[in-house]
């Protein structure tokens, strides 16, 4: 998905149900400037206790929300393939992945999710299927970036990924 469609489809979601879901103590949200945004962050929330960078994964199709909650996520191994930059080295927070058909959300602490994907990095590139995608940015570049599919459960055990669903 495209920035531009990416920004389109957070625009058409309610964003604040979502992040009330996510975060009980929620007041408000507010879009990360550009920089930030090249930076890791895409929205910033605040909450009663403290304001939290959100870096957003939005998709459109839940790959298995039809079976309840047994889906799965697609974890970035290169967010810049051709830079060998890393997933989700940015200055975020939190990662949440939002899907769009099923109201699903996940939520990860991006630090946690960095140490992990770098620990087991190179166990799913040579086990598993690696997918790429294309995207491109603000000023007309194109990047390639990669990712696996795990399922959900996999991840959950690690300890700091949560599942909601936003009515």
């Amino acid at each position: 998905m495209s920035l531009e469609k990416s920004e389109k489809a957070l625009a058409s979601m309610d964003l604040e149900k979502v992040f009330r879901r996510v975060f009980p103590r929620y007041l408000r949200h507010y879009k990360a400037s550009v920089q930030q945004d090249r930076a890791g962050t895409d929205y910033y929330v605040v909450t009663e206790t403290v304001t939290v960078q959100v870096d957003m994964k939005v998709l459109s199709r839940d790959p298995g929300w039809k079976s309840g909650w047994s889906s799965c996520l697609p974890i970035e191994l290169w967010s810049v393939k051709d830079r060998w930059i890393c997933g989700y080295d940015g200055n975020a927070d939190f990662v949440l992945w939002v899907y769009r058909d099923s109201n699903r959300v996940v939520l990860a602490r991006r630090k946690e999710l960095r140490d992990y994907v770098n620990l087991r990095r190179l166990e799913w590139m040579f086990f598993l299927k690696e997918y790429e995608s294309q995207t491109r940015s603000w000023n007309g570049t194109i990047y390639t970036s990669s990712f696996v599919w795990l399922p959900f459960f996999v991840v959950a055990k690690q300890g700091f990924f949560y599942q909601y669903k936003v009515a």
